[in-house]
């Protein structure tokens, strides 16, 4: 409804479709609810009874960005700093974004064939 205008009632009045709720649910932007809540819950936990964010609020692309220009500092001080002699001055960590914590999925062997008998079906 916030950034849509869109009420969510409309779909048991039989004015929305499921399709358009799942349409507009993926493009939501990154400081939304919804998209806080997926981004920071753990990929093996269902989503949390709570209403509000976790750890981390909601994250605009301007949050990303001065997050990168954060690191890109670090980086620039470790690389300074190792030029000119201090060899102990430990390489920086990147600053903590949200689902950073998230475990990596990684495709079985069978997945990835099958995806590439797909891809070769319609190329």
């Amino acid at each position: 409804m916030r950034f849509y205008g869109v009420d969510l009632f409309d779909l048991f009045r039989g004015r929305l479709s499921y399709r358009r709720v799942w349409s507009l649910m993926q493009r939501l932007p990154q400081e939304s609810w919804t998209q806080t809540i997926l981004r920071d819950r753990p990929v093996t936990e269902p989503l949390p009874a709570r209403s509000g964010p976790l750890r981390f609020g909601p994250w605009s692309q301007s949050d990303y960005l001065r997050a990168s220009q954060i690191d890109a500092l670090r980086r620039l001080e470790y690389v300074l700093r190792r030029v000119n002699g201090d060899d102990r001055f430990p390489f920086p960590d990147p600053v903590p974004r949200p689902g950073m914590d998230r475990p990596v999925r990684r495709q079985t062997d069978a997945a990835v064939t099958y995806l590439k008998g797909l891809r070769a079906k319609g190329a």
